[in-house]
């Protein structure tokens, strides 16, 4: 008898699959048939809802970017604390990814530069709204009133810690202190 699953549920079981098979393989290795074979299903499923290997990798890119987004996004949310205190005690950027998944390990790779740069770029686009509602909450609640245009502060934070977090001769942890210095400075 054949299991019918949401769509959302099995798109999310594809992309899983695709990243496991990935990392096994490499991307250049693994072909659609592959990805199948670890899923058990029928080829023709998978392209149902990806037209390439391409569009997976990039629909398990969005994917990932978006849960990171929203892990920061909660952190930023949480109420009880002001953005300046959230922004000196809350793991940066860096650390948020800090785990074992096939995602992580794939996106963070050594030899993957140029996709974690593209999913930083990701995750800071899905970020910047996040932080603009912070910002215009700190600002009603009369906490930050220099701020003219919330939105362009919270682009300047979020993609301005991009240029540090690509740097390649300072560690992690100089990168999330010089980071947490220079933002905690702007949000007064």
């Amino acid at each position: 008898m054949r299991v019918s699953k949401a769509s959302e549920e099995r798109r999310q079981e594809i992309l899983d699959a695709a990243m496991r098979v990935f990392y096994e393989k490499g991307y250049e290795k693994t072909s659609i048939s592959d990805i199948a074979l670890k899923l058990g299903v029928a080829q023709g499923l998978i392209y149902r809802y990806f037209k390439s290997k391409e569009a997976l990798f990039d629909g398990a890119l969005e994917n990932y970017a978006g849960r990171l987004a929203e892990q920061m996004g909660e952190a930023i949310r949480d109420g009880r604390t002001t953005l300046r205190e959230k922004i000196m005690s809350t793991q940066s950027f860096i650390h948020i990814e800090d785990d074992d998944s096939y995602y992580y390990k794939i996106f963070n790779s050594p030899d993957k530069k140029g996709v974690y740069q593209k999913l930083s770029l990701k995750v800071a686009e899905r970020l910047v709204p996040h932080v603009t509602d912070a910002i215009t909450e700190e600002m009603k609640l009369g906490r930050l009133t220099a701020v003219e245009d919330p939105e362009t502060v919270a682009s300047f934070c979020v993609y301005g810690q991009l240029g540090i977090l690509f740097r390649e001769d300072i560690s992690g942890l100089q990168k999330a202190e010089r980071i947490r210095k220079f933002v905690a400075g702007q949000i007064r």
